[in-house]
């Protein structure tokens, strides 16, 4: 009888998980102005906190709806992908992202963004890196170890860069496009490359 009742507890949270997707698929592929009223209403329910005047472009993907905070005037283009289920992610106010950004802290962490910044196409936010210590487990057995990734205030980030867990990226700096950045850069400070390093101050 126990069994029988978990297996139905299961296909009941198979069938409102399946629906769940429907649903989020149906609002984030609706385009046009239309299909941003959709799903700036469907923010105003699902996000912790939704602010006025935001635009999410169609193909948006968000996971973890519950602890993403976003500020007011925040656009987002299209096929933009959010996953914050294990961690937080923060999105102040006048930010821009530009399509197919991923900003994920799914396994945990914190992405925190400030006011009025700009991220260019394809950039890629990890909170999250794989274990690899021990060589007698595989790598995808050792599990993740997370960290936070704070961008401040008036921040352009160019196209395809990367940003790794533990960064800080200070008010008025730059990133140049496709670097990759695995230290903290200072305020008004512009970096690039592969690992990304000063080119010069503003």
């Amino acid at each position: 009888m126990y069994d029988h009742l978990n297996f139905i507890k299961k296909c009941f949270k198979l069938v409102v998980n399946e629906f769940n997707e429907y649903l989020s698929w149906f609002i984030f592929s609706w385009p046009g102005k239309t299909g941003n009223i959709i799903r700036l209403m469907w923010a105003k329910i699902a996000l912790k906190i939704c602010g006025n005047r935001i635009s999410l472009g169609s193909k948006v993907q968000i996971r973890g709806s519950k602890n993403i905070s976003i500020m007011d005037d925040v656009k987002f283009d299209e096929q933009c992908y959010l996953d914050a289920r294990g961690g937080t992610i923060f999105i102040g106010g006048g930010t821009m992202f530009n399509r197919c950004v991923n900003i994920n802290a799914s396994i945990g962490g914190k992405i925190s963004f400030g006011s009025n910044c700009i991220i260019g196409p394809n950039v890629l936010f990890r909170t999250s890196n794989h274990n690899y210590s021990k060589r007698d487990f595989l790598i995808k057995e050792q599990g993740h170890n997370s960290d936070k990734i704070i961008i401040c205030n008036d921040v352009w980030i160019g196209a395809a860069a990367v940003i790794l867990p533990g960064v800080s990226l200070n008010d008025g700096c730059i990133v140049g496009a496709g670097s990759i950045v695995t230290k903290s850069v200072p305020a008004y400070h512009v970096v690039a490359g592969n690992p990304a390093r000063f080119i010069k101050e503003r």
